[in-house]
């Protein structure tokens, strides 16, 4: 029996290259998108965090996250009530330059 055949080596092999595919197609799915214009994502979020902060209906803004890519707004972390996450869905979208508001803030009733 020559050294480059073993019993087992191609199940060894298949099941490498099956790994190797599926953390390729793994990582492609969890990887955030890309912007093709941060300067302008950035103002985007600049300006919704400003309008966040000028609404009485916020007592703190911080307690989101809010990140922009491509002018889609993504809304996360947590708002008191229903009505501030529709109302935070709102001044987003009527911020110059978005395109969509993709809101994930969840409503913790403190």
């Amino acid at each position: 029996m020559n050294a480059f055949h073993t019993p087992g080596a191609p199940k060894r092999l298949c099941a490498f290259v099956g790994a190797f595919i599926l953390a390729g197609a793994l990582s492609a799915c969890a990887a955030f998108p890309r912007t093709s214009n941060p300067t302008a994502d950035k103002a985007i979020t600049s300006d919704v965090q400003a309008r966040f902060a000028q609404d009485g209906e916020f007592i703190s803004p911080n307690s989101m996250d809010i990140q922009t890519v491509n002018g889609v707004v993504y809304l996360n972390g947590r708002v008191r009530t229903g009505l501030q996450k529709r109302r935070a869905a709102d001044i987003a979208g009527d911020t110059k330059g978005v395109v969509k508001v993709v809101n994930n803030l969840s409503v913790t009733h403190d």
